[in-house]
């Protein structure tokens, strides 16, 4: 049983961090018609890297929704996480000239604003997840629990950062690839989390 949690916090960790450079690499192999696919990983939606970039999404989001925590907390907090994930993927934001987009063809600027509050809620929830349920323990914390608090702490502070710097490229894009690189940054402390929680890296012994 043990064994099994661990896989499925692995399987999380290795999502997130693979998901940002599948979509550069692959959104790059050939010219698309959006010419600023780069600047936000959202964008890549609207190239030949959609599939991609939703099918992990929905990994991501069916994963934290199955995940099985140690308690009610971890549940409601994982729950809300993976539906975010799932939100994400099936309300596209705007980075296009179409006039109805995602599952359900929304108008674009109906699609952006849930797109919107579905990445607020899946980063957010990330972060309060590694912060303040990772950092818990059962028993007298062991010097290595610690240490893997510290880690934990930097990821989950250093998503909120990225999350402040991500809402600053909205409001005033000074640096076209802050968007991307925040996101990116985000989904690599992320899977950092998860990836350590898992025991793939610095196990607690």
């Amino acid at each position: 049983m043990k064994q099994q949690i661990l896989n499925h916090r692995r399987a999380i960790g290795i999502l997130g961090a693979l998901l940002p450079f599948l979509c550069l690499i692959i959104g790059s192999i050939r010219n698309n018609d959006y010419s600023e696919w780069y600047k936000t990983m959202s964008a890549t939606y609207y190239t030949n890297a959609s599939d991609i970039f939703v099918g992990v999404l929905f990994a991501t989001g069916i994963f934290l929704i199955c995940y099985e925590g140690y308690d009610w907390r971890d549940k409601i907090v994982n729950r809300i996480c993976g539906i975010s994930a799932l939100g994400i993927a099936i309300f596209p934001n705007g980075a296009t000239d179409l006039l109805f987009v995602g599952t359900f063809q929304m108008c674009v600027k109906s699609s952006l604003i849930l797109h919107c509050i579905f990445a607020g809620f899946f980063f957010a929830t990330l972060a309060i997840n590694i912060l303040w349920l990772f950092t818990k323990s059962n028993s007298k914390q062991t010097k290595n629990k610690r240490i893997r608090n510290i880690i934990y702490n930097v990821c989950g502070y250093g998503i909120f950062f990225f999350l402040l710097m991500l809402g600053v490229y909205v409001i005033y894009p000074f640096w076209e690839h802050l968007g991307y690189f925040s996101e990116t940054m985000m989904l690599l402390l992320f899977a950092t989390a998860w990836l350590i929680k898992g025991e793939t890296i610095y196990k607690d012994f």
